[in-house]
C-alpha cells in the first residue's frame, strides 16, 4: 500500500531511497517499484566501485541536491581546492561552504592549513562574484578576509570609501602604500570627486595627498591644481 502510493511517480521514491546513500535499500525499493533492473544496477553497481565519499557526491550531484556535494567534495581530501571553487561558484554555494568550513563538519578530512587555504580561496571568489555583480562594498570585505588586498583596495576606491581602501594597506610596506595612495589619488580626480564649493582642506584629495603621501608640499600642490 505504501509502494503504491508512489506508483504514480515511481522516481520520487527511488531518488529518496538513493538518496540515503544506502544501495542495498535503493535496490529494494527499485524492484518494488518494478524498475528495469538494467537501467539501475549497472548505475548501483557502479556507484558501490566508489570510495564512500565519492559515492556520496556522485549521488547528490545526480539527484541535483548541490549543498549536500558541497559537503561531499569538502569531506573528500583528494579533492583539489580549485575543483571545490568551481563547484561552488557554478552553483553559487558561497555563504554555505563558507559556514561548512566555520563548522567542524570537515576537520576530519582536512588539516586546519589546507581549511584556511580553501577559505580564502572561496573568499576571493566570492569576493570577485560580489564585484561584477556591483556589490562592491560586499566584496571588498570577502577580497580582505581572503587576502586579496590590492582587489579589496580598487573595489573600495572605485566606491569612492578612500579612508576605507586606504586603512585596508595600512600595515603594507610604505612605498608600496605611497602608490596606492597615488593610485586611489588619480582615481578620485578621474571622477572629479572634489566639489568646488566645498574647502579644499575638507576633500578627500586633500587629505590622501596630505595624510598619505607622506609630502605636506606633494598634497598642497596636487590640491591648489583643482583651485
Amino acid at each position: 500500500m505504501f509502494f503504491s502510493f508512489y506508483a504514480d511517480n515511481a522516481d520520487t521514491l527511488y531518488d529518496a531511497a538513493l538518496g540515503t546513500y544506502d544501495l542495498n535499500l535503493t535496490a529494494v525499493v527499485a524492484d518494488c517499484l518494478n524498475k528495469d533492473p538494467k537501467e539501475y544496477l549497472p548505475i548501483l553497481n557502479s556507484l558501490r566501485g566508489l570510495p564512500h565519499v565519492k559515492r556520496c557526491f556522485s549521488i547528490d550531484n545526480s539527484l541535483k541536491k548541490w549543498a549536500r556535494g558541497v559537503k561531499s567534495l569538502l569531506e573528500d581530501a583528494s579533492v583539489q581546492i580549485n575543483e571545490i571553487t568551481k563547484y561552488i561558484q557554478r552553483h553559487q554555494l558561497f555563504p554555505y561552504a563558507l559556514d561548512l568550513l566555520a563548522g567542524n563538519s570537515v576537520s576530519q578530512a582536512r588539516s586546519p592549513p589546507e581549511i584556511t587555504s580553501i577559505q580564502r580561496a572561496i573568499q576571493d571568489s566570492y569576493g570577485e562574484y560580489l564585484e561584477t555583480h556591483d556589490k562592491l562594498r560586499e566584496a571588498s570585505i570577502f577580497y580582505k578576509r581572503a587576502g586579496n588586498l590590492p582587489k579589496a583596495f580598487d573595489c573600495l576606491g572605485k566606491t569612492g570609501a578612500w579612508e576605507c581602501a586606504l586603512a585596508v594597506h595600512e600595515d603594507e610596506d610604505p612605498e608600496q602604500f605611497k602608490k596606492l595612495s597615488r593610485d586611489l589619488l588619480h582615481s578620485l580626480q578621474q571622477k572629479q570627486v572634489m566639489l568646488l564649493k566645498v574647502s579644499v582642506h575638507s576633500t578627500p584629495i586633500f587629505w590622501i595627498c596630505l595624510e598619505f603621501c607622506f609630502h605636506f608640499c606633494l598634497g598642497m600642490g596636487k590640491c591648489c591644481s583643482f583651485m
